[in-house]
């Protein structure tokens, strides 16, 4: 499979955000859509929820707000797939293309500083990111012999992540990026490196988006009132 030189990018340019997005088949504005459904499932938590209750809560609301809107299209773009418990979006235009997504830290859609996943992930998170590693080359060794280690890490999608953080102020900072390297802690994971990193525009505490994005006809109203 090749892979594309975008992908080993060391310096991730100026590039409108938006119009890499369009490229993998993702609109920014369905993506700004998602984040802020997952930002009201988090503010509606309250300390007497089960810790996890805001976490699952916003994960269930960006997963029914992209599944909704790939199942509307005639020639969707990406299929909704569940596997072992993680949701997946499956490019429906070629085989080396999926995305998963999970909050991040405070250095989430900052270009200056490398973000982490906020909490431990599993071994499947743990396998996507190991064939990320496989499929980009970031690997320096290989524990297994050839055959086996292609057989325990074989060729597969690269997987990116919509990681998101959701701020004091009640902004959100995301992006758009490949997870290549972790931390282990005991069977779980956190994850400390990515490659390719779309940063998107930071969305504002009462849900305005940076004024690249043209605004949308369905959140207004009018009202029309014929002159006497």
């Amino acid at each position: 499979m090749m892979i594309s030189p975008e992908l080993n990018m060391s310096d991730y340019g100026d590039e409108d955000p938006a119009n890499r997005l369009e490229r993998l088949g993702l609109p920014l504005l369905l993506l700004n859509r998602a984040l802020i459904e997952a930002r009201g499932a988090v503010l509606e938590h309250t300390s007497l929820d089960a810790p996890s209750a805001s976490g699952m809560a916003a994960y269930s609301r960006v997963s029914r707000c992209l599944g909704e809107y790939f199942r509307s299209q005639e020639h969707p773009t990406y299929s909704r797939v569940v596997d072992h418990n993680q949701i997946l979006f499956v490019s429906n235009r070629s085989d080396d293309e999926q995305f998963i997504f999970f909050r991040g830290n405070s250095s989430t859609g900052d270009r200056s500083s490398m973000p982490s996943s906020s909490c431990s992930k599993g071994p499947m998170t743990r396998r996507l990111v190991d064939t990320n590693k496989k499929m980009l080359g970031v690997s320096t060794y290989s524990l297994f012999p050839e055959t086996l280690d292609t057989e325990i890490f074989p060729y597969g999608p690269i997987t990116r992540v919509l990681l998101y953080d959701i701020r004091q102020d009640k902004s959100i900072r995301a992006e758009l990026s490949i997870p290549v390297e972790y931390e282990c802690q005991g069977d779980q994971i956190i994850i400390t490196d990515w490659r390719d990193r779309i940063i998107l525009p930071e969305i504002g505490p009462e849900g305005e988006v940076s004024q690249q994005n043209p605004p949308d006809p369905d959140q207004f109203d009018f009202s029309i009132q014929r002159k006497a």
